[in-house]
């Protein structure tokens, strides 16, 4: 009986280990964007993005200079009016901190009008004021040159910016006008950021984690008793 007993207990806590594993690595959970480098089988694919704007010179093309998986990247050249790619994100806390990244890559430094929305609100742009748009608005950082205001033309640029979530599901817009030429975009990740409102993500890790403690601290007794 003593044996039986103590097999359910091991078996009992390896249960209770394996699920502290899973919240501590669902509150680590990263990426909410699907499809966030734009590829699929055999190379570039739109699923899960929404056109809408000016979609006449929009396709997809190779992300030369940037590692994999960022092999492939969402090209447009929309001349006139801007073109957009749209995505609704699920699954946000309400009142909570996130942080977007992406990969820009503009050809020409005139002529172009570059937005992100967030939840209805433009949250970055960049444009040219030659052509009668804002120079740049919105508070974001380029984390490849460290400019506030301005983009590396011809080269890639990794953009950060720190939304608050309005919902549980927020739209997500990429907008470019490129006049001529065209702009490429890919890598794009949404993931908690640094305040939370609840922080139930850092919840779910500190009580993961002291499960862990709790199972490592078990396992070393066992390991006593057996010797």
């Amino acid at each position: 009986m003593k044996t039986l007993f103590s097999l359910i207990n091991k078996t009992v806590a390896r249960i209770v280990c394996v699920g502290a594993a899973m919240i501590v690595g669902h509150a680590a959970r990263a990426n909410y964007v699907q499809n966030p480098d734009f590829g699929g089988y055999g190379g570039f694919s739109e699923n899960d993005w929404t056109l809408s704007g000016d979609t006449s010179y929009n396709s997809g093309t190779s992300s030369d200079g940037l590692t994999a998986p960022l092999n492939t990247a969402w090209s447009d050249g929309a001349v006139g009016a801007i073109g957009y790619l749209s995505q609704n994100l699920n699954g946000l806390t309400t009142g909570q901190d996130y942080t977007i990244t992406f990969w820009i890559h503009p050809e020409e430094d005139y002529g172009f009008d570059y937005v992100v929305g967030w939840g209805g609100s433009e949250v970055f742009g960049v444009g040219d004021p030659n052509y009668g748009y804002a120079s740049s608005f919105g508070t974001w950082t380029d984390l490849t040159n460290g400019s506030h205001t301005s983009l590396n033309v011809g080269s890639w640029n990794e953009i950060e910016i720190d939304p608050f979530a309005g919902g549980p599901i927020v739209e997500l817009d990429f907008g470019i006008q490129q006049d001529p030429g065209y702009t490429q975009i890919t890598g794009v990740d949404v993931e908690n950021g640094s305040q939370n409102v609840p922080d139930q993500g850092l919840g779910m890790a500190v009580s993961g984690a002291a499960l862990i403690g709790l199972c490592a601290l078990s396992a070393l007794r066992s390991r006593r008793r057996l010797a």
